[in-house]
């Protein structure tokens, strides 16, 4: 019930509250993703919350953990993208192991997984966070070929 009144009183729209680094989020569009750009997306039937955290990664420029953290409100259908959640400044991503853990309405699920945004000899990643149709919690990390 506090999920529907937050939704209600917010109007539907996505709420972000980052803790962290300055991002900012972009209704999807068809350009090509960007290196460890996190796409949120609700393929369910009712409203939820995601809550994203970066747990671990590598040290930042002046040796600070990146750590980002933000909730994300989502209507059914709706997706939002977050291209700089892991730039730090305008320095970009920093190479690395970043280990992620969500959550999808205060906890009722809960993951974690890792991703490397940069790897040295793959392509780049970005990563897709999303409520399955079936209400479940899921996730991919998914290359970038540019063709």
């Amino acid at each position: 019930m506090r999920r529907r009144a937050l939704l209600k009183y917010t109007g539907g729209l996505a709420a972000v509250t980052l803790l962290a680094g300055c991002s900012s989020s972009t209704e999807s569009d068809e350009e090509s993703p960007s290196p460890g750009e996190i796409v949120v997306r609700n393929n369910h039937t009712v409203p939820h919350i995601i809550t994203i955290q970066v747990q671990d990664g590598p040290e930042g420029p002046l040796g600070n953990p990146i750590t980002p953290q933000g909730q994300v409100a989502l209507e059914p259908g709706e997706e939002r993208t977050y291209p700089d959640w892991l730039r730090v400044g305008s320095s970009g991503i920093t190479a690395g192991e970043y280990t992620f853990e969500i959550q999808m309405d205060g906890g009722r699920d809960t993951q974690d997984f890792q991703v490397n945004p940069t790897p040295t000899n793959d392509p780049p990643m970005y990563v897709t966070v999303e409520v399955e149709e079936g209400g479940g919690l899921g996730w991919s990390v998914i290359a970038i070929h540019n063709d």
